[in-house]
């Protein structure tokens, strides 16, 4: 290698370099410029949050504007105690080992009853229902649809449970 290449090799070499660490620097300032806008839009989100905060007086006002609005209107308050019984519903189910396959709300509001379909073993279903309809929770069943499935031992069940309380 003659004294020109060696020259010319060591140039192509530094001027990599210079790119290398040009481009590391450029990255690096990019970088930097994205850290400082996060934090100027993060202290203008902090600068605002005392702002944001409502003294208890007032929280205490906006409660009980909402207890006002929940107990004026008995379909909202229907609704969550008709929750409670769904949830009731799927607990017994979950008690004799069964797993509905689909929960359907029916009926108009007021009167909602709960449509469940289920796969299950004949067996369970009627120790559930023996329990469902003894009078001591103050169900209704309103429709039932039972049909074996294979030699008789698993069902397929559409039942439809209200509560008459």
């Amino acid at each position: 290698m003659t004294d020109n290449e060696n020259r010319l090799l060591k140039l192509l070499f530094a001027v990599g370099a210079a790119v290398i660490f040009g481009l590391t620097a450029y990255a690096g300032f990019e970088r930097l410029r994205e850290a400082e806008a996060s934090i100027e839009a993060y202290s203008e989100a902090a600068a605002r949050l005392p702002a944001a905060d409502i003294d208890s007086a007032e929280m205490d006002a906006r409660i009980a504007r909402l207890r006002d609005i929940m107990t004026a209107h008995p379909a909202t308050k229907r609704s969550r105690s008709f929750s409670d019984f769904a949830q009731n519903v799927r607990s017994a189910l979950a008690v004799y080992g069964l797993e509905a396959q689909q929960y359907q709300v029916v009926g108009p509001q007021g009167a909602e009853a709960l449509e469940i379909t289920l796969n299950c073993r004949t067996l369970a279903f009627l120790r559930f229902l023996k329990a469902a309809s003894d009078g001591q929770r103050g169900w209704s069943i309103d429709y039932l649809a039972v049909r074996p499935v294979g030699g008789g031992e698993t069902s397929a069940v559409t039942v439809r449970i209200g509560d008459a309380n």
